[in-house]
C-alpha cells in the first residue's frame, strides 16, 4: 500500500490480501505510525520515496525525495531494534519479489 499511514488493522488486511505496506518519510514524525510499524513484518514492508516532483506542495523542503529513504530506513531500524543494514538487506529483497525481480539479487 502506497505511503502508507493508516491503522494497525488496516495493515493487517492488506498484507492479508498479499499486499506491502510501503514506509515513507511520514514515518519519521508520526508517533502513531511508528507504533504501526512495530507490529508489523519486516518481510511486509518496502520502503519508497513517493519522490516525483510535488508541486502541490508549496515549499519544496516538504517533498519526500530519494535522499529520504535512510532516514526512514534508520527510523525503521531504531523502532525494531535491528540494525539498519538488516532494514536494507530485507526491504530490498521484499521490493525485488513484490516487482519479481529476484533474480537481480542474486
Amino acid at each position: 500500500m502506497h505511503y502508507f499511514q493508516g491503522d494497525e488493522a488496516t495493515a493487517r488486511a492488506a498484507i492479508d490480501c498479499g499486499f506491502y505496506i510501503s514506509l515513507a518519510r511520514p514515518l519519521i514524525r508520526l508517533p502513531e505510525l511508528q507504533e504501526v510499524a512495530k507490529v508489523i513484518p519486516l518481510e511486509n514492508i518496502v520502503l519508497e520515496t513517493d519522490a516525483a516532483p510535488q508541486p502541490f506542495k508549496k515549499y519544496r523542503t516538504n517533498w519526500t525525495e530519494p535522499r529520504h529513504v535512510r532516514s526512514v530506513a534508520q527510523t525503521l531500524a531504531e523502532i525494531k531494534g535491528i540494525s539498519i543494514a538488516e532494514v536494507a538487506r530485507v526491504t530490498t529483497g521484499n521490493l525485488a519479489r513484490m516487482l519479481k525481480l529476484e533474480r537481480l539479487l542474486n
